[in-house]
């Protein structure tokens, strides 16, 4: 079997930083110099060799904080090595200047360009009234993304230069926790993800997580009246909404199949902010908890069939995700009507849109995605079932056979709803152009997250399996229209492929050689389900390799190419493929994985 693996970068969190003091620094050779045995200047942040070789810079004694300045391409001043008389010197990344200022102004004052996380989660106007005041953390990487936003229109040493400041300053300031520290990290790690650094990324957020939890920001501030007694309602405000942006990222994260963190942060815990209210954006966390626990439940591997059609775990989830439902405005959902025509479907969709903010739509986007998905997620292990037991099976007799064709129902119409979706979508981009999700009307290019792709696939998975595996008598009972199923596919997979090509686009690395994404073995896997669902089976057998699919942790050689450095990696997918392989050919890896392999494999031996 052939390991396809795909050049993208992973980090595992560490343990907590925050303690009395910062600890010292011995001196030694990093662990690249080491390991290659090359003669190491020792300098920190970052040694000449893997600042010359633009690689991370890893010191063996270091800790999370000490990590981070890895990014950095020059140490932080000491300033135990300044003059004892005088005014101590200042560095002159961390100094305001005017161009900085008219740059952040131009970018916050951008409806089309400012991100929702910079709109919902900071006070603007404060920010610019005391821009010149505020820490050098929140404010570099205000420039940063500024910068960022419009890579287009500056020079790219430019852009590089902000990022370079943003991630300097917050290695200066990074023992001094606070409100501003939260933020920047927070900010930075979005940043990060989008110019294709996810292992600084998760690093980051780790460390931003932890402040969050040392500084007590994980619990409401009118909870405990001696903490929050000198705090003004802006100040609280602020807190609940750090809060809950660190929620909102770490709840997604999980869902979506990313490392898992040592961290809880229930979005119960704190009051929802004011600007939050009326919007989709908690819904959006509610969804994620819920396929979280989805996720939970179908990695521990049932003993029977009869446990798996009878569970009532299933049944509390599947109560969990309609009481979900029945909170949800629905005109955050974005639900196409199957029993109208196309051209009706698209004109309410567009008209739902349209009566929204730019910075809903995305949120909009990401509920109906995240919910549909989760009901595939759901009922995917019994619509399996169908497949894997024999025929005359008691299991699909009476009464078992009216819960799995429950199952069946749900899973497939929230699939094809999810087909109807991208299609409308689909079609919007024809009018500037498939090769740029960037500017594609109705959404910011911020929209277009990894994320999507991730809940596309689990759509994808359900409509394949149940084309190519589930017998015809059983797709006939939910009325399912095989055509427009197998093109649902076609549309998410055209669709899987613009966004794989905007986030190579968005990506800082794209010119160095690492062209591959997080989405790469979620295209290559589709591409193998249109191939047997389209009736080209037989020609893809011949000539595919066996195929396993993961990723790569990479790291940049002293020369400027890419080397791996852990191949073991597994994709990001909400619960992978269970155990089934598509084309009998191409499989997706991991434990759980192998648990359901077994399973399906001895499913009618339990019978």
């Amino acid at each position: 079997m052939v390991r396809v693996t795909y050049q993208f970068s992973i980090v595992d969190p560490g343990c907590s930083i925050w303690g009395d003091e910062m600890p010292t620094l011995p001196q030694t050779r990093c662990n690249r110099c080491r390991s290659q045995h090359r003669k190491c200047d020792m300098i920190r942040p970052i040694c000449a060799r893997c600042l010359k070789a633009q690689a991370c810079c890893v010191y063996a004694d270091s800790d999370v904080v000490t990590r981070l300045v890895a990014a950095s391409d020059a140490p932080p001043l000491d300033e135990t090595n300044l003059p004892e008389r005088g005014r101590p010197l200042e560095d002159p990344d961390f100094m305001p200047t005017v161009e900085d200022f008219f740059l952040v102004q131009k970018y916050l004052g951008s409806q089309e360009r400012i991100r929702p996380e910079v709109r919902n989660f900071l006070h603007t106007e404060s920010i610019m009234a005391d821009y010149f005041f505020i820490d050098p953390p929140l404010r570099l990487v205000l420039c940063a993304y500024a910068a960022h936003s419009y890579r287009q229109e500056l020079p790219a040493f430019t852009v590089e230069s902000y990022i370079r400041r943003a991630r300097k300053s917050l290695v200066k300031f990074i023992h001094i926790p606070s409100l501003h520290m939260v933020q920047a990290l927070n900010l930075l790690c979005r940043l990060a993800d989008d110019s294709g650094q996810p292992e600084f990324s998760d690093l980051i957020f780790r460390v931003g997580i932890d402040m969050l939890i040392h500084l007590k920001m994980h619990i409401d501030p009118d909870s405990e009246f001696w903490r929050s007694a000198h705090l003004t309602e802006c100040q609280k405000e602020d807190q609940r909404c750090a809060f809950y942006s660190c929620a909102y990222w770490l709840a997604i994260g999980a869902a979506l199949g990313k490392p898992p963190l040592p961290f809880s942060l229930p979005s119960n815990a704190v009051k929802v902010p004011k600007k939050l209210l009326g919007t989709p954006y908690v819904h959006v966390i509610h969804v994620a908890e819920a396929i979280i626990d989805i996720r939970s439940y179908h990695s521990r591997l049932v003993s029977s069939p009869r446990n798996l059609i009878v569970s009532m775990e299933l049944l509390n989830l599947n109560s969990k995700l309609t009481e979900l439902l029945s909170s949800i405005n629905l005109f955050w959902l974005l639900m196409p009507l199957p029993n109208m025509s196309i051209i009706q479907q698209h004109q309410i969709l567009y008209d739902q849109l349209a009566n929204a903010s730019i910075a809903e739509r995305g949120y909009m986007l990401q509920l109906t995605t995240g919910y549909f998905s989760a009901i595939c997620l759901l009922h995917r292990p019994r619509i399996y079932l169908i497949a894997m037991l024999q025929p005359n099976s008691r299991y699909l007799q009476p009464p078992y056979a009216a819960v799995l064709e429950s199952s069946l129902r749900q899973g497939v119409d929230a699939a094809m709803h999810m087909a109807r979706l991208w299609r409308f979508l689909l079609s919007v981009t024809a009018t500037t152009g498939r090769e740029d999700l960037s500017k594609m009307p109705l959404f910011q290019p911020a929209s277009w997250l990894w994320g999507l792709g991730v809940s596309m696939f689990e759509n994808c998975i359900l409509l394949w399996f149940v084309l190519s595996r589930v017998p015809s008598a059983w797709r006939d009972k939910v009325s399912l229209d095989a055509a427009a199923a197998l093109e649902g596919i076609e549309v998410m997979l055209e669709f899987l492929s613009m966004m794989e090509n905007n986030l190579k686009i968005g990506s800082m690395r794209s010119e160095s050689g690492g062209t591959s994404t997080i989405l790469g073995p979620i295209v290559t896997c589709v591409r193998a389900m249109v191939l047997e669902t389209s009736g080209h089976k037989g020609i893809a057998a011949t000539e595919m390799d066996y195929l396993e699919l993961g990723m790569t942790v990479l790291s940049l050689s002293e020369e400027g190419y890419f080397e791996p450095v852990r191949t073991n990696a597994h994709p990001y997918a909400m619960m992978g493929l269970m155990g089934v392989d598509v084309l009998q050919k191409v499989r997706w890896p991991g434990e759980c994985e192998d648990r359901w392999r077994q399973f399906w494999g001895t499913v009618n031996e339990m019978t």
